[in-house]
């Protein structure tokens, strides 16, 4: 029982709990190990990455630990209160999209998630929006993901790119269109083609 519980705590200290995205979430280096079964992704669909055979092999305690290095459990809260507001009937790739916009917005103006999240960013958002499950689930497995790929790992199942850092609902519609300028009229503006395969199974 001693040894488990140092064990524990040793895991635990392994990632620091970062307070801002200026930051950089670290992987302890034996973990990586666990990634390390020598696969080669598929240039069609995501078939198995070398992202995926890591996350598939970590414990709860070490996907909570990668998810806590990037988000508290506040940050889980706003974003899963968002995302209920903004998109909870689009495929599950549209509404990660989401996600990947505020992780691509926290990176671009180096503000933690309490100070982007508003009603003015982000319209959908309200204290009172309930918390739902499957908006928990998908901002973890994102967050995940995102950590990887500031760990150096390719083809972690981002659906959207990093200079794409806003987004609209046109009128009468419940698609969001992903944007790299704030102005949908901007001649440099570019509108993501959804090009990129997605991570779930839908």
């Amino acid at each position: 029982m001693r040894r488990l519980l140092l064990l524990f705590i040793s895991v635990l200290l392994m990632i620091p709990l970062l307070s801002s995205a200026e930051e950089a979430a670290v992987i302890p280096p034996d973990w990586l190990l666990l990634g390390s079964a020598g696969n080669t992704a598929s240039a069609i669909r995501r078939s198995r990455s070398e992202a995926d055979i890591f996350m598939d092999s970590l414990t709860d305690v070490m996907r909570e630990e990668l998810v806590r290095s990037v988000l508290s459990e506040n940050d889980e809260l706003i974003l899963a209160r968002m995302l209920w507001g903004e998109d909870r009937e689009n495929p599950m790739f549209m509404r990660a999209a989401i996600i990947w916009c505020v992780f691509n917005r926290m990176d671009q103006s180096r503000l933690p998630i309490e100070q982007l999240i508003n009603q003015t960013q982000f319209p959908g958002y309200r204290e009172e929006n309930p918390v739902k499950d499957w908006a928990i689930d998908l901002i973890r497995d994102v967050a995940v993901r995102y950590v990887l790929e500031q760990n150096g790992f390719t083809d972690v199942g981002r659906v959207l790119p990093k200079e794409y850092l806003y987004y609209e609902q046109p009128p009468g519609k419940r698609y969001h269109i992903f944007k790299t300028r704030l102005k949908l009229s901007d001649k440099n503006n570019k509108i993501w083609d959804w090009s990129l395969p997605s991570p779930y199974n839908e």
